[in-house]
């Protein structure tokens, strides 16, 4: 049994589930995210919360009970509260050394195409992120 998928999802304050059939959708104050679901487990609303509940005793349907309870519990998270990811970063590098010496670095894009940042070898590797995207260094020097 999955010690995982035994506990039910809790539904947090400002957010919204609807369940349709093997899908479920989850809208909150930063956005709304859908998962789908495999045959292999059910999806119901409780007073608990969201509850996954395999339906047989195969193998595929247990291993998909608790991925399908984290799943849910992810789009919880991420239309409550968002996500980060918090980076120390160690070495040296020229150019990761010439972002440390700035104050609490902050890229953002000036167009809707998005932000185009690189930090890394002296032939850094582009990368574009989608508007709204902010990356720096809030925690100061070194810390991203």
């Amino acid at each position: 049994m999955s010690r995982i998928g035994k506990k039910p999802v809790p539904v947090p304050n400002g957010v919204t589930v609807t369940i349709d059939g093997q899908s479920i959708k989850v809208k909150g104050p930063k956005g709304e995210l859908a998962f789908d679901a495999t045959d292999d487990v059910s999806i119901e609303m409780s007073d608990e919360g969201v509850t996954v509940k395999p339906r047989n005793d195969s193998k595929q349907a247990r291993s998909a009970w608790g991925m399908s309870r984290t799943m849910i519990a992810n789009l919880m998270t991420g239309v409550e509260k968002g996500f980060e990811k918090r980076l120390e970063i160690t070495g040296v590098n020229p150019l990761l050394q010439v972002a440390q010496e700035l104050e609490g670095v902050f890229i953002n894009g000036d167009d809707d195409d998005g932000v185009l940042w690189g930090l890394g070898p002296a032939q850094p590797e582009a990368r574009v992120h989608r508007p709204g995207f902010q990356a720096g260094a809030p925690g100061g020097p070194g810390k991203l």
